[in-house]
């Protein structure tokens, strides 16, 4: 970032204008995370793991909406891709991290409708690691999207253009 940002023989726009729309993608997935930490406290009850499971997918499906409703917004400005390296690598940078958004909500979809069917000795330790997995990905999702949100959004609007 520092690198293209620094050579780009153009200035930077600062996304600000976006700021409003990014931060209540940041909390959908802040919602998201903390639907998530509810589903592994009850992970030894089936319904409200699901219920917490499922409740966590609507908030990244929201997240999604919100992100791809800023790239239109982008786009009908012309903002888009090909128009400056600025936009080359924040579309980069936040399609690869829907990407792994998506994976992630596709993951708890999956673990919501399969946790009744692991074996009955093992279904709390293999359920419980299960959760576990998914979540410690999910976290890792959210912690890029922190370090995104504050380079793209917070950052952009405080470095003066070189």
């Amino acid at each position: 970032y520092a690198v293209l940002r620094s050579g780009s023989p153009a200035s930077w726009t600062p996304l600000g204008g976006h700021l409003g729309g990014a931060g209540t993608a940041t909390m959908a997935l802040v919602a998201s995370t903390a639907m998530l930490v509810f589903a592994r406290q009850v992970a030894a009850a089936p319904r409200a793991l699901r219920a917490g499971l499922l409740s966590a997918v609507l908030f990244a499906i929201a997240f999604c909406a919100l992100r791809l409703g800023e790239w239109e917004s982008l786009v009908r400005a012309g903002r888009t891709p090909s128009s400056s390296t600025q936009m080359t690598l924040y579309f980069a940078l936040t399609a690869v991290h829907l990407l792994h958004v998506v994976g992630a909500a596709i993951a708890l979809v999956w673990l919501a409708f399969t946790i009744g069917r692991a074996p009955a000795p093992a279904r709390s330790a293999a359920i419980v690691t299960r959760v576990n997995a998914v979540t410690l990905f999910w976290y890792f999702v959210g912690v890029v999207w922190l370090a995104i949100f504050a380079l793209l959004y917070v950052a952009e609007s405080l470095i003066p253009n070189p």
